[in-house]
């Protein structure tokens, strides 16, 4: 397939997720919708960004066969922005309005990542999501776009074998409610880097795929995630080289995270190499909310393995389904869980294992899908 062709197949893709299910959720003919989308700037391949954007929103007016009803804004040309008076003040009235939001953004890197994110939290995603109805349908799909990730959008097989995967790994964790899951981030069995907490027996277990009914969607799909069971985490999680904070800054040295009765208790830059990062953790953690360990997540988007590191690091929606791990600390209830905080911050694993009870669910960072009766 040529480049345009590519990119029209990804979006056919995308609408059929958001057209799909219970018709609450389905993009309907008479509904708004508002795309925020890169300017294109950043990247060898920035020019694909705008292009994408703009053929997804071609293919939802097609299908809706009026084109006044889809509104494209981007964000601003300088970057990072430290202001929503920065933004365009649409975006903000249309975040809080339409029906129907999407986003075709990502973080262009860590030292805009750490600055941008509550200006636009503030001027786009709360106005969307503080909403008093349940009129929204917001959907994040992957954004800082390269024909890799346009290869995997438009790969229906593909798509459709991630579904089957997370359907697995769903199955899986229900069967194994309340036993222990042990992850080693530093070394088999070395109990002192060891992180060990019980898969819920009340709370959720969650697959994200295609066919799941939540109104907030991330496409690519690609993930089987719990809370921990409150109360229970205990142990330390040691973040190296291969593991990244909030899922877009790598780890330079070595940071180590002690938690205790399902709470952060202790963070240490082993190496002196993350003092940044260091800072921006104990910025979150003075407020004793955000210490709570909110999720495990398992990544099973399969196209994921088939894009270079370096074209997907900040790009957050296919980082958190790569096929690995992650942790996260702070609020759950944004995924039906107990525990409410103002941040949610997540942390990849591509290497080490984990277990469940005595058997090895991951093992140098990949699942075993024969554990998970996956052919």
């Amino acid at each position: 397939m040529t480049e345009e062709q590519t990119i029209r197949q990804a979006c056919e893709n995308i609408l059929g997720f958001i057209t799909h299910g219970n018709k609450k959720h389905v993009l309907r003919p008479e509904d708004e919708v508002l795309i925020l989308g890169d300017n294109g700037s950043f990247g060898k391949y920035g020019y694909l960004t705008p292009l994408y954007t703009q053929t997804l929103a071609e293919t939802i007016e097609d299908w809706q066969g009026n084109a006044d009803r889809v509104h494209v804004k981007f964000l601003p040309d300088k970057r990072p922005f430290t202001s929503v008076d920065q933004l365009d003040p649409e975006i903000t009235r249309l975040a809080s309005t339409v029906p129907v939001v999407i986003g075709t953004y990502s973080n262009p890197g860590p030292e805009v990542s750490v600055k941008e994110k509550p200006t636009l939290f503030q001027g786009f995603v709360t106005p969307a999501t503080s909403r008093k109805d349940s009129s929204l349908r917001l959907y994040t799909v992957a954004a800082r776009t390269t024909p890799a990730v346009l290869k995997s959008l438009s790969n229906s097989e593909q798509i459709r074998n991630t579904d089957r995967l997370t359907r697995a790994l769903k199955s899986y964790l229900e069967k194994n409610v309340g036993e222990t899951m042990y992850v080693y981030s530093d070394g088999e069995h070395v109990i002192p880097s060891c992180l060990f907490f019980n898969i819920p027996t009340s709370g959720p277990i969650i697959g994200d795929f295609s066919e799941a009914q939540e109104y907030i969607k991330n496409i690519p799909f690609g993930e089987g995630f719990i809370e921990p069971e409150p109360g229970t985490g205990f142990g330390n999680l040691v973040m190296e080289e291969g593991s990244y904070y909030d899922l877009e800054i790598p780890i330079r040295g070595r940071i180590d995270i002690t938690f205790s009765h399902g709470k952060i208790r202790d963070v240490k830059d082993v190496q002196g190499k993350d003092s940044e990062i260091l800072a921006y953790l104990n910025k979150h953690l003075q407020d004793i909310a955000n210490s709570h360990f909110a999720e495990w997540g398992g990544g099973t988007n399969l196209g994921s393995t088939e894009i270079p590191l370096k074209e997907a690091v900040y790009n957050r929606i296919i980082r958190e389904k790569t096929v690995g791990f992650h942790i996260a600390y702070g609020g759950s209830k944004v995924f039906g869980g107990t525990h409410e905080a103002p941040v949610h911050v997540d942390n990849l694993f591509t290497y080490g294992n984990v277990y469940v009870g005595k058997e090895a669910l991951i093992r140098n960072g990949k699942l075993r899908e024969k554990v998970l009766h996956f052919d």
